[in-house]
């Protein structure tokens, strides 16, 4: 290898003369041996790959047999010391350079510390948003950051429910479910008791007969246990009349035409004799007729105004003299004080009242043209229930067998049977109060009108929750005691409240129903539903 044609074959340096042999100082990690080659007429290394300086790629770049030593590139300081940020240090690890130790940001919460390592505290939160309720007595606040947590700040939020007219719970309905009805009133001497209703969101006594002033008619009329007493001023009887045999009475005198004036008859005891006139009774004020100012006030029936009434030895018109506390009124046909609402006064011939909405509407069935013996609900005909037996286990609706999810299932005090599923489910009745005529639904807890109010039945025939039947009592398979004393109502029955609530039964027509108010003790309950019918009655004849 010369540049010279040493084999006088006109090639030079043919054949890399000298060459091919390994050369170079390393082939340790990146580093590579070359090849010896005839270049310009002298050898040279060719190929050979050397040592360079350490880099943090994971190779030995140095060749010295360690890879990434002395950790190239490494020392110095990464990452953010702002907020909850801590800074790390530079490292090569696996063969990049990485930040070690470093604490990154995070997503900013409501904790009083700055999480995204912005420099700001608790910012870009989703604070200043309305929150709460704007129903009933309800008022909306703003959403803050307080304490390391998001509230909302300035709310008022739902209370119990009280009568007072106002959406106290904010659930959209004013003065539901409000636990009143018990008994209320006096009841001593004239005066009769009634039963706490809320009324205009006011708790008022409502049906009680209340005090009034005394007068001579042996009764008690203001209710102080006396009767006939003189009051504290004045006297009970005008002039020089006394209270004698329940009327004012003046002396007898001596005359042609007798010792008393017409109409009134001689009475003897012993304080001398007196003229009394024969005391009024219901049945010859019933067919008395009392005008006041050119007016008609009472009058027999069906005379199209309320009937007489026998009151302080005179036939008059039941409300003369009666005060009651607003917002009720005097019911014309007994004088008592009740609702100023259909609920109290009824409603005209040709409707019915709403015992939930209190309004008087149409009845449906007035023009309906149901056959003699077809049943009228709500304005539809359909079959009776009256003459149809069904087997075990089905219940009779419209006249037609259906299976009772409900025979033989016995659910846990507290608990009714679902007649859609048959389940056994909580029941939602427990210190509900509903009003006369409206019954209290056990699967939701609300108010919904007696079942009877929008049926008409065919003739012998009568309403039980919702469906017609011959007698006044449940049918053989509804689970109640037929002596249990059902009591015949205008509008339907009323079998009282049972003594188990796993005892209730469905209405009919498949809702699960029991009557509204509490259990009363001896007849004042009844005497409270048969003032509903006669108000019914008597506002027929004030409305029509």
């Amino acid at each position: 290898c010369n540049t010279l044609d040493d084999d006088c074959d006109g090639l030079v340096d043919e054949g890399n003369p000298g060459g091919g042999g390994t050369c170079g100082a390393s082939d340790v990690g990146e580093c590579d041996f070359g090849r010896e080659a005839c270049m310009g007429g002298a050898l040279a290394c060719v190929g050979e790959t050397g040592p360079s300086m350490e880099r943090c790629d994971g190779l030995d770049n140095d060749c010295d047999g360690s890879t990434d030593e002395g950790d190239p590139g490494g020392g110095a300081s990464c990452g953010s010391d702002v907020g909850e940020c801590m800074a790390g240090t530079i490292a090569c690890t696996g063969g990049a350079l990485v930040c070690v130790g470093e604490v990154g940001p995070a997503t900013e919460v409501c904790n009083a510390l700055d999480d995204d390592c912005d420099g700001v505290v608790d910012d870009g939160l989703d604070v200043g948003a309305p929150c709460g309720s704007d129903v009933g007595e309800c008022a909306p606040g703003i959403q803050v950051c307080r304490g390391g947590a998001v509230v909302c700040d300035g709310a008022i939020g739902p209370m119990s429910e009280g009568c007072n007219a106002l959406d106290d719970d904010c659930d959209g309905r004013v003065d539901e479910s409000i636990p009143l009805g018990g008994e209320c009133g006096m009841t001593e001497g004239a005066c009769m008791p009634g039963m706490l209703q809320c009324v205009d969101g006011r708790e008022v006594c409502v049906g009680e007969v209340p005090s009034g002033r005394e007068v001579c008619d042996c009764e008690d009329n203001d209710c102080d246990g006396a009767i006939d007493e003189d009051p504290s001023m004045g006297s009970l009887c005008p002039g020089e009349s006394q209270c004698i045999d329940c009327s004012c009475a003046l002396p007898c005198v001596d005359s042609e035409f007798g010792r008393c004036p017409a109409g009134r008859i001689p009475v003897e005891d012993e304080t001398g004799c007196f003229c009394v006139a024969p005391r009024c009774n219901p049945d010859t004020c019933a067919m008395d007729t009392v005008e006041a100012g050119g007016e008609v006030r009472c009058a027999p029936d069906a005379s199209g105004v309320p009937v007489c009434v026998c009151r302080a030895n005179e036939c008059t018109f039941p409300c003369d003299g009666v005060v009651c506390t607003d917002p009720t009124v005097c019911n014309p046909l007994d004088g008592r004080c009740v609702e100023d609402n259909c609920r109290g006064l009824g409603c005209p011939s040709g409707e019915l009242c709403d015992p939930v909405m209190l309004d008087c509407v149409p009845d449906p069935c007035e023009s309906a043209g149901c056959a003699a013996d077809e049943v009228c609900r709500a304005g539809a005909c359909e079959p009776s229930c009256a003459t149809v037996d069904c087997p075990a286990g089905e219940i009779c609706r419209a006249g037609v067998c259906e299976e009772d999810l409900c025979a033989g299932v016995t659910c846990e005090a507290m608990e009714v049977c679902d007649p859609s599923d048959g389940s056994c489910a909580p029941d939602l009745c427990g210190g509900v109060s509903c009003p006369m005529g409206a019954e209290c639904e056990p699967l939701s807890g609300e108010c919904v009108a007696d079942p009877c109010t929008f049926v008409r039945c065919p003739e012998e025939q009568l309403c039980f929750r919702g469906e017609c039947r011959l007698e006044a009592r449940p049918p053989d398979d509804a689970g109640v005691d037929p002596d249990g004393g059902v009591v015949v109502r205008d509008g339907g029955f009323d079998a009282g409240e049972p003594e188990d609530p796993a005892d209730r039964i469905l209405a009919a027509g498949g809702c699960m129903c029991r009557a509204g108010g509490s259990p009363s003790s001896g007849g004042h309950g009844l005497a409270l539903l048969g003032l509903l019918g006669l108000g019914l009655l008597i506002a027929r004849r004030r409305r029509s």
